[in-house]
C-alpha cells in the first residue's frame, strides 16, 4: 500500500516538473537571431484593398450599321482597323451593282408611267374638248327645234306637232350628251388617278433604292478610332468583318470609339462586394502598357450578381464594376486588360510591419521581437491589413520583428499561418 502510494507520489511529481518545464521553455526567448530574417516597425500609411480584373472598355461610341433595305450586300472596301479616321470620310464601302441596276429600272418604269399619265392627260383634255363640242352642236339643233317648232305651232297644227317631237329629240339627245360628258370625266379622273398611283409608287421605289445605294456608303459619323467586330455567320470560322463578307440590315460592322470617355469594367467577387462602395479609390495597372500607373474612382456597381465564365467550374458568382480614369493614356485602346485595386479603407501614420511578421498563437496575434540577440513573443492588436503589410497596436517604431517563427521547421516556417482576424475592425 505504502509503495503504491509512493509510486503515485513520484508520478505526479514527475508531472508537475514537466509541466513547469513546458511552462518556462514556451517564455524562454528564442536564441538565434542571426539566423532569421527581420523587419523594423515603421510608421507610415496603410491602405486596404480588393483586387479585381477587367478590361478597358467605352462609354460611349459611334456605331458602323447596315441600313435598311440592304441585303447580303458583299463589302469592297474597309479602311484600316486601327486607323484614325475623320468625321465624314468613307470607312465602309458596299457592293451596289445591283442596287444600281434595279435603280435603273426603277427609273425606266417611273419613265413610263410618267409618260402614261402625261398621255391620259392629254386623252382627257381632247375627250372633254370633245364632249364640250357635241354638246354645244346639240344645244344649237336644240334651239333651232324650238324655234322651228313655235313657227309651225302657228302655221299648222300638224306641223308643230311634227315640230314639237323634233325639239324633244334634240333635247334627249343634249341630256345624253351631258350624261356622255359627265361619264367621260369621271372615267377620266378614276384613269389619271390610277396612273397617278402608278407614278408615285415608281417615284418611291427609285427613292428608296437611291437611299439604299446612297447609304450603302458608311461615313464616320466622328473622327477616332476605327474597329471591327467579329464576324459569326460562320461559327467555325469567327473573325473580324473584311472585305468579301457579306452583311444584311441591321448588321454591326464597326464602331469608332470616343476615347475620352474610357473606362474599366472588372469583375468584383461576390465576397468582396461589402467593402466596394461607389466613389472608392482606384489603382490601376494595364496589361499593355506595365511602366504606367493609372488612378480613378468606382463609378458603379451592378445590382445584381451575374456568372464569370472564364474561370473555374462551377463558375462563381461576380458583379460587374465600372471604374473611370482620372488622366486616360492616349495609348490606351478598348479590350486592354487591367488589374484594378479599389482602396476600401486608409490607415494614416500607423506602425507597420510585413504581413508575414504576424502569427496566430492560441487564436492571438503576436510578433516576435529581437530584444539583447533574442526573439521575444508579443501579443498586438491588428488595426488592418493587406497582402504585404499589416498595421499593429502595441509597438514602437525601430523594433525588428522576425519575419519567421522562430524554433520552427523550413517547411514549417514556409507554411505559417499569419494573423488575419485579429482586430482587422477595432
Amino acid at each position: 500500500m505504502n509503495a503504491s502510494w509512493q509510486g503515485k507520489r513520484w508520478w505526479a511529481l514527475a508531472a508537475a516538473v514537466a509541466a513547469l518545464g513546458g511552462g518556462w521553455l514556451a517564455r524562454r526567448p528564442w536564441r538565434g537571431a542571426e539566423n532569421l530574417p527581420t523587419a523594423v516597425v515603421r510608421r507610415g500609411d496603410l491602405s486596404e484593398f480588393v483586387r479585381c480584373r477587367g478590361k478597358l472598355a467605352v462609354r460611349h461610341a459611334a456605331f458602323l450599321i447596315v441600313p435598311r433595305g440592304v441585303e447580303n450586300l458583299r463589302i469592297v472596301f474597309l479602311a484600316p482597323g486601327g486607323s484614325r479616321v475623320r468625321r465624314g470620310q468613307v470607312v465602309i464601302r458596299l457592293d451596289v451593282s445591283g442596287l444600281q441596276q434595279k435603280a435603273r429600272e426603277r427609273a425606266l418604269a417611273l419613265r413610263t408611267a410618267r409618260a402614261k399619265l402625261s398621255q391620259a392627260e392629254t386623252q382627257t383634255q381632247i375627250t372633254h374638248q370633245q364632249d364640250l363640242l357635241a354638246l354645244v352642236e346639240d344645244q344649237v339643233a336644240a334651239g333651232r327645234a324650238q324655234l322651228q317648232a313655235r313657227r309651225e305651232s302657228i302655221l299648222s297644227r300638224i306641223a308643230g306637232q311634227e315640230s314639237r317631237l323634233v325639239l324633244a329629240t334634240a333635247q334627249a339627245k343634249v341630256t345624253a350628251q351631258r350624261a356622255e360628258a359627265r361619264l367621260h370625266a369621271a372615267a377620266a379622273v378614276a384613269q389619271l388617278q390610277a396612273l397617278r398611283q402608278v407614278r408615285d409608287k415608281a417615284a418611291a421605289e427609285l427613292r428608296r433604292e437611291q437611299s439604299v445605294i446612297a447609304a450603302a456608303t458608311l461615313r464616320a459619323p466622328s473622327a477616332g478610332l476605327v474597329t471591327y467586330m467579329m464576324n459569326y455567320d460562320n461559327f467555325t470560322n469567327p473573325h473580324a468583318y473584311r472585305v468579301g463578307d457579306s452583311v444584311s440590315a441591321g448588321d454591326e460592322i464597326g464602331q469608332i470609339p470616343n476615347l475620352q470617355t474610357l473606362e474599366i469594367h472588372a469583375n468584383l467577387p461576390q465576397t468582396d462586394r461589402g467593402q466596394v462602395r461607389n466613389g472608392d479609390p482606384v489603382r490601376a495597372r494595364v496589361s499593355a502598357l506595365p511602366e504606367a500607373r493609372f488612378t480613378g474612382r468606382v463609378a458603379r456597381i451592378a445590382q445584381l450578381t451575374s456568372l464569370d465564365f472564364s474561370g473555374s467550374w462551377p463558375p462563381p458568382r461576380i458583379f460587374q464594376l465600372a471604374a473611370t480614369l482620372d488622366h486616360p493614356d492616349p495609348r490606351l485602346r478598348p479590350q486592354m486588360t487591367a488589374t484594378v485595386r479599389v482602396v476600401t479603407r486608409r490607415l494614416r501614420q500607423v506602425l507597420l510591419v510585413p504581413a508575414q511578421a504576424v502569427f496566430t498563437r492560441r487564436g492571438k496575434a503576436i510578433v516576435y521581437v529581437r530584444q539583447n540577440g533574442a526573439f521575444r513573443p508579443r501579443r498586438v492588436t491588428v488595426l488592418g491589413r493587406n497582402p504585404t503589410e499589416a498595421a499593429l497596436r502595441g509597438l514602437v517604431p525601430g523594433l525588428r520583428v522576425a519575419l519567421m517563427r522562430p524554433g520552427a521547421k523550413p517547411r514549417a516556417r514556409a507554411a505559417a499561418n499569419p494573423a488575419g482576424a485579429e482586430g482587422a475592425n477595432p
